[in-house]
């Protein structure tokens, strides 16, 4: 049978439909919530504790999650979840009542349909991050949440563009289009539920009796960790609830019409989106500690510049402004979800999330309140530097300064310093690096996956060889191979163990891999290894490390590899790690006199091609006699054409370069090679052209064939070249 826990599968059906419901749940709730109940408030005249009231009811309503724990016991989460966002939407209606109401009771209709909806989504609310947990895992958990955070804000930018149009539309009147506002509202929300509903939830709501929420308040605040998660928390909804009074200060200080509260408020979605998408990257590997205390920073500065501003202000300068501290503030918001999430115990989740929900609705009733107090000292003093809302926003500067101390106190699992975030942000090769390993671990393409581990194999930053030694711990991974490839052709010293580590693992996929990556590594810990490895009874592994050690400048084993290289046993690519070897080893050139001799037992023209090809490169001749060859498999004399019109700079070859043709067509290779062995038995060479000569002259006339004689045809032409 299955328990509450969820199947990947699930988990990502879950993940579509919970992102459906937060789509019309963001339309919805931005309709809905405060902008368009503090206008309607302020319409009707309400006074600054009633829009402080408004502030503060949103969180305030919190309180009577005191009770719902035990209430709620047995029901399944998303149940629960869906009847509140179902019945908070419904509630709204009652808002047109306004058309029938006077004024004088129109503020208490206003503010007891609110408190309503603001109670029945707190029934909801506890279940919420629960549910969200059921379908994240540890890794991804800042990444859904600023995923989560972008939908909410895209969806926001729409509701808010729509309610600028409708409140510009001068015909509906104020009231109408704040109500029809509302309308829209109720219709996205609806459409959010049922989405909601089909999430997959077999949690329930548990609650075990004694376990209320003052013990698990007391038992949070003795652990160090949970008591700075919280505090965050609760300092992060204080400058909320004070970023509220934006609202009543640009309408009653400023003067800003309706629709241009709800340009304002788009503004704020935009600054958020991108605060958004650009910590998206780097939370879940940064962590949260890092980028707080940096937008706490910024936060603070432009509160107390909010404090010192002139009421006459040019708009485009309060947007600007406002756009940075939407900005920053958005910053906190997800980073604060992100800890908060992952801080959710395993039991007792229900009673945990209302544990901190209801003393947020206590906090939140404090300071709404005494925020619409300190606007009426604002209004009663009265200063030519200050305004009527200066003290609210100094005192969001005192709280941004608050939660930039906090961050130093706290301990967040794999978090950065603040100084090696910076190296990451202030950096744009350290940023490029960090960029890549992000799309790296994200993209599923094949393709585009190879093109950005070579961008990070090239990458010398320590972010980048973070990954790396990531890659190599994984014992299957598709991009070990390059990796390793990557590391001989950009070693990296601090990464040398793991290398040799899997180079000495006999049972590990990627060994050969390894062992060729040490050919760059000129370390006596790394001779006395490959020459171990020497004598594995795999002979691609012995060849592999023959070549290495040859790369690195060991000639001790020459002898050893010779007699290895002659195992009747060798592939092709045996053969040509130790004609590699060699051909770094000895510097003579003695292992070229047997080049034709081992390419004729190699078997198969194709082997023949690789081992004669991989000797023209290792001599660095030009043109390749890769190239002669691929030419000549395209089409048959056309390597040859290519080859002899190369050739005719030699005067030998260009005089008889028709009667080449055609015993090469006709198929006579005794007379072409007789030819050339003429030619080469008359000149004398110095160094390793000495032992190619010998090799030619000395192959053995059965096994001439057009592959062979090509060959032959090529480095002699070379030789003689050399020779002038």
């Amino acid at each position: 049978m299955k328990n509450k826990y969820l199947s990947q599968e699930e988990k990502d059906f879950g993940l579509i439909e919970y992102m459906k419901h937060s789509t019309f749940n963001a339309l919805g709730f931005s309709f809905l919530a405060s902008t368009s109940v503090y206008l309607m408030a302020i319409y009707y005249k309400a006074t600054n504790l009633q829009l402080g009231y408004v502030s503060a009811v949103f969180h305030m309503s919190g309180i009577i999650l005191i009770f719902l724990p035990k209430l709620l016991d047995g029901f399944n989460l998303v149940q629960v979840h869906f009847y509140a966002w179902l019945f908070r939407g419904l509630i709204c209606t009652f808002y047109g009542l306004l058309f029938w109401v006077s004024e004088h009771y129109a503020v208490q209709l206003i503010l007891t349909v609110y408190t309503l909806f603001c109670l029945i989504r707190t029934i909801g609310v506890p279940v919420g991050q629960p549910i969200q947990q059921t379908l994240t895992n540890e890794d991804n958990i800042g990444d859904f949440v600023a995923k989560l955070s972008n939908r909410h804000q895209v969806m926001n930018i729409v509701s808010n563009a729509v309610s600028f149009l409708i409140l510009s539309l001068r015909f509906l009147g104020t009231l109408p289009g704040l109500l029809l506002i509302q309308f829209l509202g109720i219709v996205s929300n609806t459409i959010s539920s049922y989405y909601l509903k089909k999430v997959p939830c077999r949690e329930l709501v548990e609650y075990k009796p004694g376990r209320n929420i003052f013990l698990l308040l007391k038992e949070s605040l003795l652990n160090r960790e949970k008591t700075m998660v919280l505090l965050l928390h609760w300092l992060s909804l204080v400058s909320v609830i004070l970023a509220s009074f934006f609202i009543p200060f640009f309408k009653k200080a400023i003067l800003m019409p309706d629709n241009m509260i709800f340009l304002y408020v788009i503004t704020g979605s935009f600054s958020t989106l991108l605060s958004g998408y650009l910590v998206k990257p780097f939370v879940d590997r940064i962590g949260s500690k890092p980028i707080m205390i940096m937008s706490s920073i910024g936060l603070m500065m432009l509160s107390t510049g909010w404090g010192f501003i002139s009421v006459k202000m040019s708009w485009p300068t309060i947007f600007f402004l406002s756009f940075l501290t939407f900005f920053f503030q958005g910053m906190i918001i997800i980073l604060t979800a992100r800890l908060m999430l992952k801080m959710i115990p395993e039991n007792d989740k229900i009673t945990y999330t209302s544990m901190v929900h209801f003393f947020s609705a206590i906090v939140a009733l404090t300071v709404g309140l005494f925020g619409g107090f300190l606007i009426d000292i604002g209004e009663t003093l009265g200063s030519g530097y200050l305004h009527d809302y200066s003290l609210v926003f100094f005192m969001q500067a005192i709280v941004a300064s608050g939660i930039g101390m906090s961050c130093l106190f706290l301990t967040d699992q794999g978090s950065l310093s603040v100084r090696e975030t910076a190296q990451i942000l202030l950096s744009t090769r350290n940023l490029k690096a960090y960029l890549d390993v992000y799309q790296f671990n994200r993209t599923q393409d094949s393709v585009k996956k190879k093109t950005i581990l070579l961008s990070i194999g090239y990458s010398d930053t320590n972010i980048a060889t973070a990954e790396i030694r990531k890659i190599l711990k994984n014992p299957f991974s598709a991009e070990k191979r390059e990796i390793l490839r990557s590391l001989f052709e950009r070693p990296r010293e601090v990464l040398l163990d793991e290398i040799i580590r899997e180079a000495c693992d006999e049972h590990s996929y990627h060994q050969a891999s390894a062992i060729f990556a040490l050919g760059a590594y000129p370390h006596k810990k790394v001779e006395a290894k490959l020459l171990n490895l020497l004598d594995s009874p795999s002979l691609e592994i012995s060849s592999t490390a023959a070549k290495s050690l040859a790369r690195i400048g060991n000639v001790s084993s020459l002898e050893k590899i010779i007699g290895l290289a002659n195992s009747p046993s060798n592939r092709i690519w045996e053969k040509m790690n130790f004609y590699i070897a060699f051909s770094l080893m000895d510097k003579s050139g003695k292992y070229l006199a047997g080049i034709f001799e081992t390419a004729s037992r190699v078997g198969g023209n194709s082997g023949t091609q690789t081992l004669l090809s991989m000797c023209s490169s290792l001599l660095d001749m030009s043109p390749l006699l890769s190239e002669i060859y691929r030419k000549e498999n395209e089409k048959a004399m056309k390597g040859l054409r290519n080859l002899l019109t190369e050739a005719r700079q030699i005067q030998l070859f260009n005089h008889h370069k028709k009667r080449i043709h055609e015993d090469f067509q006709n198929e006579n290779w005794g007379d072409l090679f007789n030819w050339c062995s003429s030619l080469l038995e008359e000149k004398d060479f110095e160094d390793h052209r000495q032992y190619l000569k010998h090799a030619i002259i000395r192959q053995s006339q059965e096994d001439l064939n057009a592959t062979t004689l090509i060959a032959t045809l090529y480095f002699t032409y070379q030789l003689i070249k050399s020779a002038e």
